[in-house]
């Protein structure tokens, strides 16, 4: 009976050293997704911080369009005017060759 007793109790040793070794290989499992999940979360944020500052070059560089956007419209401007300027000049000499052929 006692020899009976003992073999049960090994085998309940066995059973539970066996629960046990599956109880290990499932936290290891669980530790190597949790690394992964922590890798993938700092993916993620150097992700969002890549995105943040792809969005401000973004908006600098549409602020800068818009100045030189703004910039070529005065140009245009100023250029439009400068042309009225030479033909108001040209129209002067013109009128004034006129004259000075006249008086010649």
């Amino acid at each position: 009976e006692a020899l009976r007793r003992f073999e049960a109790m090994v085998e309940e040793a066995a059973r539970n050293a066996e629960a046990a070794s599956q109880s290990a290989a499932v936290a290891k499992k669980s530790e190597t997704a949790a690394a992964s999940s922590k890798n993938a979360a700092k993916t993620s944020e150097t992700n969002a911080a890549n995105s943040a500052q792809a969005a401000a070059s973004s908006q600098t560089a549409s602020a800068n369009s818009a100045t030189a956007a703004k910039k070529s419209e005065t140009n245009a401007k100023n250029s439009e005017t400068a042309a009225k300027t030479s033909e108001t000049n040209a129209k002067s000499s013109q009128t004034a060759a006129k004259t000075s052929e006249t008086n010649a």
